[in-house]
């Protein structure tokens, strides 16, 4: 029976209790009874939270819809805690979002299922997560398909393998696209053997977060980690056997300059991410440019709750921001949609002309994409909720400048009284002086002398 939070313990309970003559009764219902919710329901996509920290609601539902860029407003419910239900329009933005990549909420996965009959929170399928992995070590000549389908059997399922370049110095590497179970720990090694010779080959994760480095499992860290508090408690805590050195990230570096450089200092022609007052260039070529997410989903980790990004992307979310020239593969976007979904950031609203970036050509041959923009973190994002980016008017540049307001209240300021002696030879100002000072004033001598003094100064601002 599909549920929406599916009590066992209830379950267990109802079924051994006795029935009353009214509680035996049998209520039947038809199809047609429930044709609008299976309606509704398949055209849903079932979310998890992978993860111990609560998600809201209100969050989830802001979140998603900026990242996925869907054609049609959706519906969110919250079936119970972390457990969402993403009701589409229709049947074509939901394969949408379902054929995407992993997908996360502040440094949590969210692991989505289509509906089917059996469908709940408890449901198993709500334990595997698919990541792509990285076989480090494994001599050059080793590396081929076969190779890769023996090493894979140390994962539940290989689903897809790849032999890839990384477009530098580090020549082919074996990926392998695996299914896990979040509630076992992640493997780190395997032993391949030829012949007399041995190898253990390491594994690293591509877009891992939220690991746990004492147990190795997935869905929180090792401060909250229920394995580690319990070998405290029986004295046999262990040392971490899991750390950061099973995420995968490129050996490339990309050009940097300082914030606080001289003016000298070339600007940088794609500004994506600023980390303790270095910023990095977003490349053109599209594998540095997947090295360099990779980089700054790992800088992350380090930024704390509150950031910001602004800056040229060099890349679309969807065809819809971009003017003239051929439509891109809906393929090629997926990159930077679940780089914006990874790093769990809410794009700013911006004002102005919809589109940041010129070729600078003459109609027909004018294109026109929207490649800058500004993102902030969740808390960053509800700390200003106010905040716009406007898109200012190209002049020699082929990129529009960006103009951030964050939308702070004005305080208004107490006016401070400076005496101006140019007003002794104004009419009238000695006639006000003296009867300011004059005004009644009761108490001690002291009270008097400075409310004459306040009663005075009022006077003459007012004047």
């Amino acid at each position: 029976v599909p549920m929406a939070d599916f009590n066992q313990e209830l379950s267990d309970r109802l079924d051994k209790v006795s029935l009353s003559t009214n509680e035996a009764k049998i209520f039947d219902i038809a199809q047609g009874d429930i044709k609008l919710s299976n309606e509704e329901c398949n055209r849903s996509l079932f979310g998890k939270i992978i993860g111990g920290r609560p998600a809201s609601w209100i969050g989830i539902k802001r979140a998603m819809s900026q990242i996925w860029k869907l054609n049609h407003p959706m519906e969110v419910k919250e079936l119970c805690p972390n457990y969402f239900q993403f009701i589409f329009q229709n049947r074509g933005d939901m394969k949408k979002v379902a054929n995407g990549t992993n997908w996360s909420f502040e440094n949590q996965y969210i692991i989505l299922k289509e509906w089917e009959a059996s469908i709940n929170n408890k449901n198993p399928g709500f334990q595997e997560l698919n990541l792509w992995v990285q076989v480090q070590n494994i001599p050059l000549n080793w590396i081929s398909t076969e190779v890769g389908l023996k090493i894979g059997q140390a994962f539940n399922k290989v689903k897809n393998m790849v032999i890839a370049t990384t477009g530098n110095h580090r020549g082919k590497i074996l990926k392998l696209l695996v299914t896990l179970n979040v509630n076992e720990p992640l493997p780190r090694m395997a032993k391949v053997r030829l012949g007399d010779q041995l190898v253990n080959v390491g594994f690293k994760y591509e877009k891992l977060i939220n690991l746990c480095h004492y147990c190795g499992k997935l869905g929180h860290l090792d401060r909250g980690c229920l394995k580690k508090m319990e070998d405290i408690r029986n004295n046999s805590l262990q040392e971490g056997q899991y750390g950061d050195w099973m995420r995968a990230a490129d050996g490339f570096r990309g050009s940097t300059f300082s914030l606080s450089g001289s003016r000298s200092s070339p600007p940088p022609k794609s500004l994506i991410a600023t980390d303790n007052g270095t910023s990095k260039r977003a490349s053109s070529s599209h594998l540095i440019r997947k090295t360099q997410r990779e980089e700054m989903l790992a800088a992350k980790q380090k930024w704390g709750s509150l950031w910001f990004s602004i800056g040229d992307c060099n890349d679309i979310l969807s065809n819809s921001e971009k003017s003239g020239g051929t439509n891109r593969p809906t393929l090629s976007l997926l990159g930077f949609n679940s780089f914006v979904s990874e790093m769990d950031m809410l794009e700013v609203q911006s004002n102005g002309y919809a589109f940041t970036w010129s070729n600078n050509r003459a109609p027909p041959a004018l294109v026109e994409e929207k490649l800058d923009r500004a993102f902030g973190s969740l808390d960053w994002s509800h700390s200003y909720p106010n905040a716009v980016v406007s898109n200012t008017p190209r002049s020699s540049s082929d990129h529009s400048a960006l103009l951030l307001s964050l939308g702070l209240p004005q305080m208004k300021r107490k006016a401070i009284f400076h005496f101006d002696k140019r007003w002794l030879s104004m009419d009238g100002f000695n006639d006000i002086v003296t009867a300011a000072w004059k005004s009644p004033v009761t108490g001690t001598p002291f009270f008097q002398l400075k409310e004459r003094v306040k009663n005075t100064r009022i006077a003459i601002l007012i004047w």
